[in-house]
């Protein structure tokens, strides 16, 4: 089977907050609800992602293979490679115990460039993050890339009529030279990440302004609810 440690959701927690990704990994059941707006966001991130595959027209989609299994996907994308498809969505790799699915992966007359679809109209830090730790995948497990890109939008999704045209919607900027000068420090955050969830319990980490940046975390209410009661002495090991 094709196990995996830490993916693109778990390692941006961990960046975020060595808690959330331990209780993430260790006590899922614990998350809060997600709200309507956030699953809102979620489908609209979808939408934009298939729109974006419109500028890279009749690629294959791993995440359509059946069964559908991360040992399935990781046998596919490399079948696809090898085969010398020009085009693949969701491009699944895995290295280090780092398992990632790229959402266009496109070979050109010069090599093989990554594109990572963000439905924002700029490029935050937590992107260039994310495009780091799957270029040092990708290249980890033996794909050597030209190119590794973020692709967003130039005005907000909901001033987007969903008939435009793709190509003038879209921003494409370049992250290579930043992925790579990541390497080193991305395979330190694993490490570090790596150690978190080895750990013999839940890190002592108490809330505060990381538990909102970059993003609202999944486990506000379960630690709110564990200050408040280890205050008045209920609270109970997990």
């Amino acid at each position: 089977m094709a196990k995996h440690l830490i993916s693109k959701t778990s390692y941006i927690k961990g960046l975020q907050c060595k808690k959330a990704v331990y209780l993430y990994k260790h006590y899922p059941k614990h998350k809060d609800a997600l709200s309507s707006e956030r699953l809102k966001r979620f489908s609209a991130g979808h939408e934009i992602g298939f729109m974006a595959r419109k500028l890279f027209p009749g690629g294959i989609d791993i995440s359509a293979q059946i069964p559908a299994t991360y040992d399935e996907y990781l046998k596919s994308t490399q079948e696809q490679i090898k085969l010398g498809k020009e085009v693949i969505y969701e491009a699944t790799f895995k290295y280090n115990e780092v398992l990632v699915m790229l959402d266009i992966l496109v070979k050109t007359e010069t090599g093989w460039k990554a594109i990572e679809v963000k439905s924002s109209i700029a490029i935050s830090e937590t992107y260039r993050e994310d495009a780091s730790l799957q270029y040092y995948v990708i290249t980890g497990s033996g794909l050597e890339l030209e190119d590794f890109s973020l692709m967003y939008l130039n005005k907000p999704w909901n001033e987007i009529e969903k008939e435009e045209n793709a190509a003038s919607i879209f921003i494409t900027e370049s992250q290579i030279e930043r992925c790579k000068s990541d390497l080193t420090k991305v395979h330190s955050e694993i490490e570090d990440i790596r150690r978190t969830l080895a750990g013999p319990g839940i890190p002592s980490i108490k809330t505060g302004a990381q538990c909102n940046t970059p993003y609202p975390c999944d486990f506000i209410g379960f630690c709110t609810r564990q200050e408040s009661e280890i205050a008045e002495g209920l609270f109970e090991n997990l």
